[in-house]
């Protein structure tokens, strides 16, 4: 099981981070201050639910406007981490890389 961070509030980051849960890893899902507003059931809730050609409904294990607490606490304890996000430059890199 991997810790990852999934860096969005869009319909592929939550739809990442129900298939990245729902494959057992634990799932940090993060938003910028200006877009929390926008998953505020998320957040109140941790629950995604995709429906189409992919249904599942996970609970996600922090969702948080905190970078911190998303990223930087779990890299800092030296745990094994991976970032999903629409940067070409941070897209599923290692943390131990980063």
């Amino acid at each position: 099981m991997k810790k990852i961070a999934v860096l969005g509030t869009g319909n592929i980051a939550q739809t990442v981070a129900v298939d990245l849960k729902s494959n057992g890893h634990e799932v940090r899902l993060f938003a910028p201050d200006y877009l929390i507003s926008r998953i505020q059931k998320i957040v109140d809730t941790h629950e995604i639910e995709c429906v189409g050609v992919f249904e599942a409904k996970e609970k996600i294990d922090v969702v948080t406007s905190d970078i911190d607490k998303a990223v930087k606490r779990v890299y800092e304890a030296g745990e094994n981490m991976s970032l999903w996000s629409k940067s070409p430059y941070l897209l599923m890199m290692n943390m131990r890389e980063f």
